[in-house]
């Protein structure tokens, strides 16, 4: 439960998920990044299923600051 949870409010932050599809998680479709989506999952579980707490670290982080736009000369394939 807490993993769909973090997965579907990635999802919505930032364009697409850990898991994609988001609404298949199972065994065989893993994780793009399963280290964190279990970290991201345990925090959540630790403190109490606060969304509140979670959406705070997912819109405060270094990626979510990123920009989207490419900078360079031309953009990677």
């Amino acid at each position: 439960f807490a993993r769909s949870i973090v997965n579907r409010l990635w999802f919505r932050f930032y364009g697409y998920g850990l898991v994609m599809r988001v609404d298949q998680m199972h065994a065989k479709n893993e994780a793009s990044h399963p280290e964190l989506l279990r970290w991201l999952a345990r925090d959540l579980v630790e403190h109490g299923y606060d969304l509140k707490r979670l959406i705070a670290g997912l819109v405060s982080s270094r990626a979510y600051a990123r920009s989207s736009r490419w900078r360079g000369e031309a953009p990677p394939s």
